[in-house]
């Protein structure tokens, strides 16, 4: 007779980047965001769903960065993208439908990307994001300023 174990996680897709496989998680667990590494990025969108990914490295260099996380979401048809202002995707979340996030360390802890900088609208980000992320993912502290780096 086999027995199977239950499955308590859950990952929303996974995909490939080159030779590398990552996985896709939606409103992680902290489980799964243990599983992501420290330092991980991702994006959130207007309905309060958080997506994150399980990184990998290669030529010691993280490949799932913001945009990574964008052009997969896009593909899948959850967010819009446009290939066009890629290389300003961090410019205004007023333009975009996601803001993108980067988790404390290995804590259940997110801030704004650093990629922000400093002009960003604190009440549009907490009452377009962050609340609804909230309600979604009650483990994690949404904190609506920017990252500054490793060392606040």
């Amino acid at each position: 007779m086999n027995r199977y174990m239950p499955l308590f996680e859950k990952f929303f897709d996974a995909g490939e980047i080159g030779d590398n496989y990552f996985e896709l998680f939606l409103n992680p667990t902290s489980k799964e965001l243990k599983e992501c590494g420290a330092w991980t990025r991702g994006i959130i969108t207007p309905a309060g769903d958080m997506y994150v990914a399980k990184d990998f490295k290669q030529n010691s260099f993280w490949i799932m960065i913001h945009i990574r996380i964008i052009r997969e979401l896009a593909k899948r048809g959850i967010i819009r993208h446009d290939q066009s202002q890629e290389k300003n995707w961090w410019l205004d979340p007023f333009i975009h439908d996601y803001l993108g996030v980067i988790q404390y360390n290995d804590m259940n802890e997110f801030f704004l990307s650093e990629n922000y900088g400093e002009k960003i609208d604190e009440e549009y980000v907490v009452e377009r994001y962050l609340e609804p992320a909230s309600k979604k993912n009650p483990y994690i502290i949404f904190y609506p300023i920017v990252h500054k780096g490793e060392d606040f």
